[in-house]
């Protein structure tokens, strides 16, 4: 149970978060407030003429680590953009963001680092670093989004079976991509998922990697606001891979 005072891990609401003391500055040593790089990510985002659709917060460490999914307008029908960020108030995350979609049904992400996924330590003079970073990453956001719809066309054309879905499964719970909670989840939502169930309202099998994608996303979600971006940056790259899509 956490402390009088502390948030409960997952889902919370901006407020908390920014109630949250900042812990003090050392010499080497500068924290960034929560709100402070709230408000940094939402005006770069205003000043592209990106319009947020919604925002959702998770806390992790009593409150001592943040996570903010903002969900950014797009013309397509079933995604919108994504860009997520991180901060701590405990030195156990660094500054962290990446950029991606987000599927409008069910809130799954979709995003990976084109290399290492970003993360900036929290020295007193590195704010200004970190602002020119996110900058780059908020105006890299299309392109980001059009290689996700890339992989949803690929993935869509692919078949994929129960055999084939317990053999990618297991290798991505030997991956540590997923725990076997998240095996479970896997395996409940190919048959009774809402969107991305395996067979179709006219009981035929449709099974595709897309599908299966989502559902290991869904399933994604028990990750912790301190793990949520590894977990989708290995789970996206590990199928990418395995699928041989070419970005």
């Amino acid at each position: 149970m956490p402390r009088q005072g502390q948030l409960r891990a997952g889902l919370t609401t901006k407020q908390q978060l920014f109630d949250v003391p900042v812990p003090q500055a050392t010499r080497t040593y500068g924290p960034i407030a929560n709100r402070e790089l709230y408000d940094f990510v939402r005006n770069t985002v205003s000043s592209h003429n990106l319009n947020i659709t919604n925002e959702d917060f998770m806390a992790d460490a009593g409150g001592k680590v943040m996570l903010c999914r903002m969900h950014i307008q797009s013309n397509d029908l079933e995604m919108d953009q994504m860009i997520a960020f991180w901060n701590s108030y405990n030195k156990t995350k660094a500054v962290s963001f990446a950029t991606g979609s987000i599927v409008r049904v069910c809130a799954n992400g979709m995003m990976w680092s084109d290399g290492p996924m970003g993360r900036y330590r929290h020295h007193r003079d590195r704010w200004q670093y970190i602002q020119t970073q996110l900058e780059e990453a908020i105006g890299g956001c299309q392109e980001k989004f059009e290689q996700c719809k890339k992989l949803r066309k690929a993935w869509k054309s692919m078949p994929i079976d129960y055999n084939n879905t317990a053999k990618l499964a297991g290798q991505l719970y030997f991956d540590d991509i997923i725990s076997p909670r998240m095996l479970s989840d896997v395996k409940r939502e190919t048959t009774e998922s809402n969107n991305f169930s395996y067979v179709d309202a006219d009981g035929v099998l449709r099974g595709n990697v897309w599908k299966f994608y989502n559902n290991c996303t869904e399933a994604l979600k028990r990750s912790s606001a301190s793990t949520y971006a590894e977990t989708h940056d290995r789970l996206t790259k590990r199928l990418i891979r395995v699928t041989g899509v070419e970005l």
